[in-house]
């Protein structure tokens, strides 16, 4: 999840982000871990993972930079995290953690004062996934995305996003985010896809995203 304001174009980009990533080169394995992020100077001098310096830290139990166990199984039983980061009152960002049979963790926050034009507000959320894709050898990396399987597989078999919502309440109201103004996005259809599911007011605004990587169809 990104949460941004500023541009590229304007060398101003301003980020919280918050999800689960594989990063051999930063973790040393291949194994999910819940990781966050921030930048106020479109990734030039600014930000860095984890616990490092921006993010005051209130309860190490949030797991921030830890493995994700148990993960979920193919085509059987699902583990799920919620993420919320919200505007708190006192102008700084919040980050709020919580797992299957746990209760909410306050991670703790982002002081508004380590942001330009983020520590008012956001303009935009994205919800997705990425990888780096360095091109060796000159074909598309065969790193995979979510379950490593696309979409159109469905819930259980692809990674998903459920329960999408925005503040737009300064005092903490949530509500759904609007399905006619979401943007579904892919660089690579042939690599990774995205699809969104119907809307179900159980899980709210969901979708699935999810790819192999390199394979006949992307070279």
């Amino acid at each position: 999840m990104w949460i941004a304001s500023g541009s590229y174009e304007n060398n101003d980009l301003n980020t919280i982000e918050v999800g689960w990533q594989v990063y051999p080169h930063l973790y040393g394995d291949v194994i999910p871990r819940l990781f966050i992020y921030w930048t106020r100077d479109t990734y030039q001098t600014t930000g860095c993972y984890n616990l490092c310096e921006g993010f005051v830290l209130l309860n190490r139990s949030a797991g921030i930079g830890e493995m994700i166990i148990p993960t979920s199984t193919y085509g059987d039983v699902q583990y799920t995290v919620t993420i919320l980061v919200t505007k708190g009152l006192d102008v700084n960002w919040w980050l709020y953690v919580h797992r299957d049979n746990q209760e909410w963790i306050t991670a703790g926050y982002w002081p508004a004062s380590i942001f330009t034009v983020l520590s008012s507000s956001a303009v935009k959320v994205d919800w997705g996934g990425e990888v780096i894709n360095n091109k060796f050898e000159s074909r598309h990396t065969r790193t995979q995305m979510g379950s490593g399987h696309f979409p159109h597989k469905g819930y259980t078999r692809a990674s998903y996003f459920s329960s999408l919502k925005v503040q737009t309440d300064p005092h903490g109201v949530f509500v759904d985010a609007n399905p006619s103004g979401i943007a579904f996005q892919t660089q690579s259809p042939y690599c990774y896809d995205i699809q969104q599911s119907s809307y179900d007011p159980s899980a709210g605004v969901s979708f699935c995203f999810s790819g192999p990587g390199h394979n006949p169809q992307c070279p």
